[in-house]
């Protein structure tokens, strides 16, 4: 929370709270980075300059859909094609909560009928949208089902993967047929 003495001129979070927001932020890093690389290596090679530029100019959102659509076209006839693209609805599934935990503006909690460590605002088209108590167990409960999504994105491409002995697997299913070899 923002000192009483009016150091911050912006209210920051206590240090357990501000923890818990930065593995928020960490964990969706990586997941952000294992839905662009399955992206990227779902996409044509033809295509290279066009999903190179569409990873960098659209959002999260976006590139799922895109992601979703190559599975559904492309590898449709594929075991565990549907679970993956189960697994990125749950992602985009929690985006909303890991947007407002991001995203909003951390108050001191104004009443003391709850328990919270701060009061999280959220705008919507320049009006209040949500003014809710927030607790440092509420953000590591969200941060924990960013990394369980994680965790099922890779172990579903190693389940899926190609043996190629030794003990190596190689996560190449969903990638388009001219990129299997690169």
């Amino acid at each position: 929370m923002a000192s009483k003495g009016g150091e911050n001129f912006v209210a920051i979070p206590g240090a357990k709270l501000l923890e818990a927001i930065g593995a928020v932020a960490v964990k969706w890093s990586a997941l952000e980075f294992q839905i662009d690389n399955l992206l990227y290596w779902a996409s044509d090679p033809a295509d290279e300059e066009g999903i190179r530029s569409f990873l960098n100019t659209k959002g999260f959102q976006q590139r799922c859909e895109r992601l979703k659509t190559i599975l559904r076209t492309e590898h449709a006839a594929t075991g565990g094609t549907l679970r993956l693209i189960q697994i990125i609805d749950s992602a985009l599934s929690v985006k909303g909560e890991r947007d407002q935990i991001i995203h909003g503006l951390y108050g001191d909690p104004t009443s003391s009928k709850t328990n919270a460590d701060a009061i999280l605002i959220t705008l919507k088209g320049h009006k209040q949208r949500t003014e809710w108590p927030i607790t440092r167990l509420r953000v590591m409960t969200a941060a924990r089902k960013i990394d369980q999504i994680c965790q099922h994105i890779s172990n579903h491409l190693l389940t899926h993967a190609k043996d190629i002995g030794g003990g190596s697997f190689w996560a190449v299913t969903w990638r388009h047929k001219d990129r299997r070899e690169e």
